[in-house]
């Protein structure tokens, strides 16, 4: 017993060792390579460093990630989302959208679907909806077709992508109780964002 004894206080030992040394290990402030690539790739960010530079969802979409971020410029605040693949280990934007910035921003809402990128791997597959909220608990997304999705708002922001290139008609920001706060339509003006 008292052998088996030793045999569990040593590997306890042994594992608490490696944890405290995995753990005092400093944490590198290096950025993802998936927003470095969009700091890289887009001329959204020139001005800005990448340290100002915050991603507020990142997604799995496909064979690749969607990014919303937000940084700070003269305008305001700035939001843009972007999708990107990973070719040969390295990330590559396919399609990046921005919203204008803006000085206030209790609500900023948009979608890629007006953008008119065209890259290597053709024009964008997928519509994503996306932007942020200091009120309010979830948004509700309308699509042309008629298709409403709930989004819960996650840290302040929501992101939402769907296959193929849709129209959306409004996006409404929802409080707890369920009574609408705010609309961003699109119905009377197609034009939301600029690429």
């Amino acid at each position: 017993m008292s052998s088996n004894f030793f045999g569990k206080t040593t590997l306890f030992c042994i594992l608490s060792l490696l944890f405290l040394t995995v753990a005092c290990v400093p944490a590198t402030s290096d950025p993802p390579p998936t927003i470095q690539a969009v700091f890289e790739d887009t001329q959204l960010l020139t001005a800005t460093t990448l340290d100002q530079v915050e991603v507020l969802q990142d997604q799995a979409y496909g064979s690749g990630r969607i990014l919303l971020y937000s940084w700070q410029a003269e305008g305001g605040t700035c939001l843009a989302s972007s999708y990107l693949t990973s070719l040969n280990g390295s990330w590559t934007i396919s399609d990046t959208l921005s919203l204008p910035c803006q000085p206030e921003t209790e609500f900023m809402a948009g979608y890629t679907n007006v953008s008119t990128i065209e890259t290597n791997l053709g024009s964008p597959r997928q519509t994503v909806a996306y932007g942020t909220s200091t009120m309010g608990n979830v948004v509700r997304v309308i699509w042309a077709d008629g298709l409403v999705e709930q989004v819960p708002l996650s840290h302040g922001s929501f992101l939402t992508v769907r296959s193929g290139r849709w129209a959306i008609e409004r996006i409404d920001l929802i409080d707890a109780d369920g009574n609408l706060i705010q609309t961003e339509d699109w119905k009377l003006s197609p034009v939301q964002a600029t690429g």
